[in-house]
């Protein structure tokens, strides 16, 4: 037995589909219109989005040959210093004032008197400075050695006088650059002059500390010999000459004294006749005692004076004749008889021989005194020196320190006047416009339409809108229906078995009217929705891709208006500038511009 479709299960797939399908031929035109009203309404609120236009200008900057072999060539830091900052040097809020102030921009702003703005165009010339430096943006293209290719771009909701705006800030920052460039060079020269001066005089301080410590503390220099030393040498070996003298000069005395004390005796007399003939002292003996302590103090004082050693040939000769002396000495007697001449006057030679004898003694107590006073000043002298010399080494340590960080000063300060050369060089070759040159590679590109939003997006975005729409008022009117269409739906709610249904009984006058709203009124009426929808799109798209030809269309009503003459209606037709609407978000920024 045949089935009809109302008792099929409403999980049933075609069920589904065919359900789906009856509601959209039945529903039809309410999507059409509903989709077409939609989207002509998106399309035409589309007009009021913001819009972000941009322009861009590419520049180069390169190095002249002259600077790029100079000597100084590594001291181009400074340049590379002025591009890492261009971004913030265009970007300067008082630069870009200084420019709109140049151009007269904003137009119209309201001023006092005595020329200064308004608080409210204050506030609109702080808005469009705002706008223009968070919309500049700067992209390295290329960098080499010599050159970099930087392109700076501007992007703004308003597009009105960009392009010069752009151009004249290129142009204030390729003026400036060099200014920038040599006072950053001159404050540069001026730091390393003050730090120069600085290790200068502090590495004259610390010189002068080092020459003190060397006055007081001679020796403390362990790079140099210490003079003390050879002093101290010379007085030990001064200090054992004269301790030498001092034991002959003693054993001398003691035996003058002897014989003084021999020819002082009250039994003197008897005991010289008992004893025989006379004595007196040898002169030859005196003579060549005389000559030794003669060649004994040139030897002491050759080497103490003039820092001879045992192995210098004049040391060497006079301690062979200081030998042959005293070999000879050593051969003859001390004291010879006195002759028979002399016998006759005995008294008068014994008297004159105590005379020589305690003349000999006092000569020997001054010699010895005279020694003693020596030594003591040798061992005061020794004294000194021991004691400097230990103080040195106390203070050797600070003294290295010095030394080194006095080193350590001289560097700083050649590497500080190392850099002062450079600069100066560089100045010369700046005089002669012989470094950085700019140039411009790419001028202010002009500014034909915006980047954002996309025209496709936005035709997208607007269609979807209406076909949502359309597919909601379909449900809704499918769901707010409560007329019975099918048998199902009938037998459900009265309850009552159909046997059998006829579709609707029209007359002539109700088929007239069927006929006339689905082949006249419905077409008519989707065929405007339509071109309303399509009418909407052109001029979204127009407004977006070719706002030049959108902003003639707008003022097509303004020209067939026109009564004026032909050169003023010309000047209208003509006028590519681009405008927001005046309703639009974007009119508070327009009117900035």
């Amino acid at each position: 037995m045949q089935q009809h479709i109302e008792e099929f299960s409403a999980t049933d797939v075609r069920h589904t589909l065919n359900e789906v399908l009856r509601i959209a031929g039945h529903r039809r035109w309410r999507f059409v219109f509903s989709f077409c009203l939609v989207s002509a309404a998106a399309l035409a609120g589309s007009l009021w989005l913001p819009r972000q236009y941009a322009t861009e200008t590419v520049i180069k900057r390169e190095h002249d040959p002259v600077f790029s072999t100079m000597v100084g060539k590594a001291w181009t830091h400074p340049y590379t210093e002025i591009k890492n900052r261009m971004l913030a040097d265009l970007q300067d809020e008082n630069t870009i004032a200084a420019v709109l102030d140049e151009l007269n921009l904003p137009e119209g702003l309201e001023r006092f008197d005595n020329g200064d703005l308004t608080p409210a165009a204050e506030s609109r010339r702080r808005r469009l400075v705002h706008a223009i430096s968070t919309g500049l943006s700067v992209k390295s293209l290329s960098s080499l050695k010599d050159s970099d290719v930087m392109s700076i771009s501007l992007v703004m909701a308003d597009n009105r006088h960009m392009e010069e705006i752009l151009a004249a800030l290129r142009d204030r920052y390729i003026a400036t650059a060099k200014q920038r460039t040599i006072a950053l060079l001159r404050d540069v020269q001026q730091f390393f002059r003050g730090e120069s001066e600085r290790c200068r005089a502090e590495l004259e301080a610390l010189e002068q500390q080092i020459l003190e410590y060397e006055l007081k503390y001679p020796g403390i220099n362990p790079d140099t010999a210490d003079p003390g030393r050879t002093e101290q040498t010379s007085l030990v070996i001064e200090r054992l000459e004269i301790e030498r003298k001092l034991d002959a000069l003693r054993n001398q005395r003691q035996r003058l004294a002897e014989r003084l004390a021999a020819l002082t005796a009250p039994a003197a007399s008897e005991a010289v006749e008992s004893a025989g003939p006379l004595m007196q002292p040898n002169p030859r003996y005196a003579e060549i005692n005389r000559e030794i302590n003669l060649l004994l103090n040139q030897i002491t004082e050759n080497r103490t004076l003039r820092g001879m050693t045992d192995l210098h040939p004049t040391i060497v000769q006079l301690q062979n004749l200081v030998a042959m002396r005293r070999e000879e000495l050593a051969r003859i007697p001390r004291e010879v008889p006195i002759s028979a001449e002399a016998g006759a006057a005995g008294a008068q030679a014994v008297a004159g021989l105590v005379d020589d004898l305690q003349r000999q003694v006092r000569e020997a107590d001054a010699t010895i005194t005279a020694h003693q006073a020596r030594l003591t000043a040798i061992e005061d002298t020794l004294a000194r020196l021991e004691k400097a010399r230990i103080q040195a080494v106390e203070h050797r340590q600070d003294y290295v320190r010095l030394r080194q960080k006095a080193a350590q000063t001289a560097d700083e300060l050649q590497n500080w006047e190392q850099n002062i050369g450079p600069i100066e060089r560089i100045f010369l070759v700046e005089d002669a416009n012989r470094t950085i040159h700019f140039a411009t590679v790419e001028d202010v590109a002009p500014v034909t339409k915006p980047i954002s939003p996309s025209a496709l997006l936005v035709t997208l975005a607007c269609l979807g809108i209406g076909a949502a729409a359309g597919v909601l008022v379909v449900l809704l009117s499918e769901l707010l229906d409560c007329s019975f269409r099918t048998i199902k739906q009938l037998k459900g709610t009265v309850g009552v078995p159909v046997i059998e249904g006829i579709d609707e009984i029209l007359t002539a006058a109700a088929r007239r009217r069927g006929m006339l709203r689905r082949w006249v009124v419905l077409p008519v009426a989707t065929a405007a929705c339509i071109a309303a929808m399509l009418a909407a799109g052109a001029l979204a798209y127009l407004s977006i891709e070719q706002p030049a030809s959108y902003a003639r269309l707008r003022t097509w009503p303004l020209r067939l208006a026109s009564v004026g003459p032909p050169e003023e209606s010309r000047r209208i037709d003509d006028a590519p500038q681009i405008v927001p609407q005046q309703d639009s978000p974007l009119a508070d920024v327009g009117a900035g511009l």
